[in-house]
């Protein structure tokens, strides 16, 4: 399901008539400025690259702790944990968070900070900038590995991870924080999508568990005469990526509360 932010426009008639109230027609709706954090690398990366060739995105906004190697985007150096992040959404519409630490060997302390504060702090600087929509790309891990999980499994299933330090541990945390935000933040959607295993090519490399399992030697899909076959999610760049992000996100895990 695709949600589209509405806007709308006040057209004047004729003096002798009330002003009229029309909702835009969805074919010409502005089209979004559409930030990105995590941009210089991984999933972040690899969606940016198709964002900035989209007909459908105004303007990309890229956002990493480095500037990164894509050209056709205006690049903002920021640290998503600084409550300076604010300033730097100024006339964004649509905020995508994929800027998280999975690496498997991170010290997890330092893990749970960057990945919760971070998330915590892109909420709060989005409200502040008075983004529309923040779409947060978290994981399926967070449904948790059980043996009586269905198959296949539907996204509205109990998030039954453990919540110990592990990166699914941190996932849970950040989704808590997209429930509570409508709360805090009414008249802002959040968006939460939760891919499967992501890999990745050598410009938006992935670094998770799965892809050490299938890059070290020996393993099942590095020993057979016939290369492995990816799934690859939509965020990581499908055809509708920028139809996804371009609409402010498309997901069916939605929290969104209405100004007053």
């Amino acid at each position: 399901m695709t949600v589209t932010l509405s806007r709308e426009k006040h057209t004047v008639t004729n003096a002798r008539r009330p002003v009229r109230r029309e909702r835009t027609d969805a074919h010409h709706q502005p089209m979004p400025v559409v930030a990105v954090t995590g941009a210089a690398g991984g999933i972040g990366h690899a969606l940016t690259v198709r964002l900035a060739s989209s007909q459908q995105v105004k303007r990309v906004i890229a956002i990493d702790a480095h500037r990164g190697d894509i050209a056709g985007v205006t690049w903002r150096v920021a640290d998503v944990r600084d409550p300076a992040l604010a300033g730097r959404l100024a006339g964004v519409d649509v905020v995508v968070h994929a800027d998280f630490d999975l690496a498997p060997d991170s010290d997890a302390r330092r893990r749970r900070a960057f990945n919760v504060r971070g998330a915590q702090t892109v909420l709060t600087a989005a409200a502040a900038g008075q983004v529309g929509r923040v779409v947060l790309v978290t994981s399926a891990m967070v449904y948790g590995a059980r043996p009586d999980n269905q198959v296949p499994l539907p996204e509205n299933a109990p998030l039954a991870a453990d919540a110990d330090s592990s990166v699914a541990g941190d996932l849970l945390e950040v989704e808590q924080l997209a429930r509570r935000s409508p709360r805090a933040n009414p008249g802002m959607a959040v968006t939460v999508v939760r891919p499967a295993a992501l890999v990745g090519d050598s410009l938006s490399p992935v670094d998770t568990l799965v892809t050490r399992h299938f890059e070290a030697p020996g393993s099942s899909a590095t020993s057979t005469t016939s290369p492995p076959r990816w799934s690859s999610p939509p965020a990581a760049g499908s055809r509708g990526t920028s139809r996804w992000a371009a609409k402010a996100g498309s997901s069916k895990t939605r929290w969104s509360r209405s100004a007053g």
